[in-house]
């Protein structure tokens, strides 16, 4: 897999998340898991979810071809080329892996993308420079009142 690849994915979803999303939210997860068959390769799988437009199944069915929109009215709405799907089923194509879309018109929308991959034998140049475990205050002690309405962030908050 290609580090570089794997991020244009990643960024083209989130952009398309965040542009058909008036309000409500985006969410990414990733995971990585052993490949059962193969234990050289892990599979990481990604998923941008958000709570936007949604899609039909008939504008399901077209939206990872080139030049390709939904429909023409999301074209002048929301403007873009309808590149972005096309690359990212591309990229994932090349990557040996698979890109698929779970929605329904008017109830957001969830991209994911599946892609075996060799783990990196070496660390990256970011994590090396992280010599040291980060210290973590002990706060037992104290009480803490949260006050959040999003799922989201009350999940991210309480870890």
């Amino acid at each position: 897999g290609d580090p570089w690849r794997i991020k244009q994915i990643l960024i083209n979803l989130v952009s398309n998340a965040v542009k058909f999303t008036e309000s409500g939210q985006v969410t990414i997860e990733l995971s990585a898991r052993p490949l059962p068959d193969n234990p050289e390769l892990v599979i990481l799988e990604g998923a941008v979810s958000d709570t936007g437009i949604g899609l039909s199944q008939d504008q399901q069915d077209a939206l990872f071809q080139s030049f390709s929109q939904a429909d023409d009215s999301i074209t002048r709405r929301y403007g873009g080329t309808g590149l972005g799907l096309a690359i990212c089923k591309q990229l994932c194509d090349l990557m040996h892996g698979k890109i698929w879309v779970e929605s329904a018109a008017g109830q957001g929308a969830t991209f994911r993308f599946s892609l075996p991959l060799k783990p990196m034998q070496e660390t990256p140049l970011e994590a090396k420079e992280l010599t040291s475990e980060p210290t973590i205050p002990d706060w037992s002690e104290y009480r803490l009142l949260l006050v959040e309405d999003n799922d989201v962030n009350r999940q991210v908050a309480l870890g």
